[in-house]
């Protein structure tokens, strides 16, 4: 879903080039890879709840359910704030009305920098404790973290959240300046900083894919919604 909107989103920039006042083309272009990659992102936040049942959940801060559910909760709340933001925008008659659209998304997309973020951090938090543990890991999945494509698979998620990271600052600082700043208007900067970033994160995840990785794992290492009591 993330990728056809990004597809979407970049076929609304090919037909600007064509008709540059179309406000529909500048809509689908604006919403379609302002929405896009949340939805990339809800992907990476699944694989760190299975890796952590690889290795053990007694390694972990928090139980794998606990990441997946707040991380999933704070995209899906960007995710509203996005499409409520673009909606505004898209129906405003005037300036100000667009401005405060324009606003929401930003909000919608600072809270998606800060869900990254913080992902990262506990990511990072996770590996150091697995590295400095005593590697009592879990003997069901001692296959499979000796394979190459799950290390490299660790790797490609690292990379893939960096870069929308990335991407996701890039779009905070570019709509903060409103659509007539310097930034918005720099396709040099929109190229390398949004679509080479993402273009990084959606290969990353794809050569390296989860269920190829993980191979008949990614089943197994399900994590449950709820607790067993």
């Amino acid at each position: 879903a993330g990728g056809f909107l990004e597809i979407a989103g970049y076929l609304g920039q090919v037909l600007l080039h064509s008709d540059p006042f179309s406000f529909n083309y500048f809509l689908i272009y604006l919403i379609c890879l302002t929405i896009g990659p949340t939805l990339l992102s809800a992907a990476l936040y699944l694989c760190l709840a299975r890796i952590i049942v690889s290795y053990g959940i007694e390694h972990s801060r928090f139980q794998p359910r606990t990441y997946a559910i707040t991380f999933m909760s704070c995209d899906f709340t960007s995710l509203v704030l996005q499409s409520i933001g673009g909606g505004i925008t898209s129906t405003s008659g005037n300036k100000v009305t667009s401005d405060t659209g324009v606003h929401i998304m930003v909000a919608g997309l600072a809270l998606q920098v800060f869900s990254l973020i913080l992902f990262m951090v506990l990511c990072l938090e996770f590996g150091w404790h697995v590295r400095h543990s005593r590697k009592d890991f879990r003997e069901r999945f001692a296959d499979l973290r000796s394979t190459d494509a799950f290390r490299a698979f660790k790797y490609a998620l690292a990379i893939s959240t960096t870069a929308i990271v990335i991407r996701s600052v890039y779009r905070v600082v570019e709509l903060s300046g409103g659509f007539g700043g310097a930034l918005a208007n720099n396709q040099a900067a929109f190229m390398v900083l949004e679509g080479s970033m993402v273009i990084i994160a959606v290969l990353a995840m794809t050569v390296f894919h989860p269920g190829i990785c993980f191979n008949e794992h990614w089943e197994t290492a399900e994590w449950k919604l709820r607790s067993k009591h």
